[in-house]
């Protein structure tokens, strides 16, 4: 069981390095800094998927307070 717990960690721990050297890799710098690129906020499509988020977020709350009431936490 030990044996495959650390071959998990040591997955995830090669996954993160590999995310962290994308975003300082030079061949994607562009594309960040490109404003063809460049999020429009006024878009109705920037503005449905905000408000999913928002939504979501909104229901992370109330489930984690609803936790919290059934096992008798205080807040």
């Amino acid at each position: 069981m030990k044996l495959i717990d650390e071959e998990q960690k040591e997955k995830k721990k090669k996954k993160n390095k590999s995310g962290t050297n994308l975003l300082k890799d030079d061949r994607f710098k562009a594309l960040f800094e490109n404003p063809d690129f460049e999020v429009d906020k006024n878009a109705e499509e920037y503005r449905s998927v905000l408000k999913l988020v928002d939504f979501n977020v909104d229901m992370c709350i109330v489930c984690y307070l609803l936790c919290l009431f059934i096992c008798g936490v205080e807040t």
